[in-house]
């Protein structure tokens, strides 16, 4: 499953709710065999859309 990184929620709940400004993607990370997975997260109703290249890494992905 998805491992988010320590505090990352919480620093983005404090950006938002005290600072206006609001999330837009989310990178997550899983471990992997060899290395960890990384993922983009998109707030509803975006979501991570595969491009091209590495289907393990976030660059690999857009929002659609």
């Amino acid at each position: 499953p998805p491992v988010f990184a320590p505090g990352q929620f919480f620093g983005l709940l404090v950006d938002w709710v005290e600072r206006g400004i609001e999330p837009h993607a989310i990178e997550v990370t899983s471990p992997g065999p060899d290395s960890p997975i990384t993922q983009p997260m998109y707030p509803y109703p975006s979501r991570a859309v595969y491009v091209e290249g590495d289907p393990r890494a976030a660059s690999s992905y857009a929002e659609g």
